[in-house]
C-alpha cells in the first residue's frame, strides 16, 4: 500500500496520469461526462431507488387488489406507481392487465404501450398489446404487435409471476391459436395474416384466397405482396399462383 500511496500522491507521475484517464473514461461512459458529475449522478441514482421502491410497493399492493378482483382499486394503485416511477414497466404491464380485464381495451392498449416503449423486450406485453388491438378491431395494429409478440427472445424481461414455464415465439403462437382475440378476426385478409404467423400454413391460404377474391381483392393483393406475415409461405405454389392467376386474370380482363 505504501508504494501505492507514494504513486498517487506524486501526481505528476506517468502511471497515475495514465490510470487516471483510464478511470475518469470509464466513470464519464457511466456517469457523465466527467469525474466532477459522480456525485451528482449519485445522487440521481439513490432519488432512482427509493422512486422504485415506492412504485413496487404500490404495483405489489395492486397486484393483490388484482387477485381479488377488484381491478378497479387496482388500477389506482398502479397509477400510483407510474407517478412514482414514470419508467418503472412493470407498472404500466400491469395497469394494461388491470384495464383488459375490465374490457376497457383502448385504454389497456395505452399503458402496454408505455410499457414495452420502455422494455422492447417485454413479449407478453406485445403479446396482450396485439390481443387488444384485435378485440378493437385494429386489425393492422395487432398484426403488427403480434409480430413483435413472436420474435425469438434473445434477452427477454418476460420474467414476470405467472409466466408460463414455456418461454420464447412457441409459447405466444401456441397461445394466440387458442385466444378468441384472434381467431374470431372477421377480415379475411387479416385472418391469413394471422394463421400465417402462427404457422397454420393451409389456413392462412385458404383465407388469403378469399382475400385475394373478395370485394377488396386488389387492395388485398398488393398489400400480401409485401406483407411479411406471409414470409413464411411467400416460396409456396399454392400462395404464388393466389397472386399470380390473380393478377393474369385482372390483365386479361383490362385487354
Amino acid at each position: 500500500m505504501s508504494k501505492l500511496n507514494e504513486k498517487t500522491e506524486n501526481r505528476d507521475c506517468a502511471e497515475y496520469k495514465v490510470l487516471k484517464k483510464i478511470l475518469d473514461n470509464y466513470m464519464c461512459e457511466k456517469f457523465g461526462n466527467s469525474l466532477e458529475n459522480i456525485e451528482n449522478n449519485l445522487k440521481d441514482i439513490s432519488t432512482r431507488l427509493k422512486d422504485l421502491q415506492n412504485a413496487n410497493y404500490y404495483v405489489n399492493l395492486g397486484n393483490k387488489y388484482s387477485v381479488d378482483g377488484d381491478y378497479t382499486e387496482a388500477i389506482k394503485q398502479y397509477d400510483l406507481a407510474t407517478q412514482q416511477d414514470n419508467n418503472y414497466y412493470l407498472a404500466w404491464y400491469y395497469l394494461g392487465e388491470a384495464y383488459r380485464q375490465l374490457l376497457e381495451y383502448n385504454l389497456a392498449i395505452n399503458a402496454y404501450t408505455k410499457a414495452v416503449k420502455i422494455e422492447p423486450g417485454l413479449h407478453r406485453g406485445w403479446y396482450y398489446k396485439s390481443a387488444c388491438h384485435a378485440l378493437a378491431k385494429q386489425w393492422d395494429e395487432a398484426i403488427e404487435s403480434l409480430k413483435k409478440a413472436i420474435e425469438p427472445l434473445q434477452q427477454t424481461n418476460d420474467n414476470l409471476p405467472e409466466q408460463d414455464e414455456k418461454t420464447g415465439e412457441q409459447q405466444y403462437k401456441e397461445k394466440a391459436k387458442a385466444d378468441p382475440a384472434f381467431t374470431s378476426i372477421n377480415d379475411p385478409y387479416y385472418l391469413a395474416c394471422f394463421y400465417a404467423l402462427v404457422d397454420e400454413k393451409e389456413k392462412a391460404l385458404e383465407y388469403l384466397q378469399i382475400a385475394v377474391t373478395g370485394q377488396d381483392k386488389e387492395i388485398n393483393k398488393e398489400k400480401a405482396i409485401t406483407e411479411s406475415a406471409f414470409n413464411t409461405i411467400k416460396d409456396d405454389e399454392n400462395f404464388k399462383n393466389l397472386i399470380n392467376n390473380n393478377k393474369s386474370q385482372e390483365d386479361t380482363t383490362a385487354k
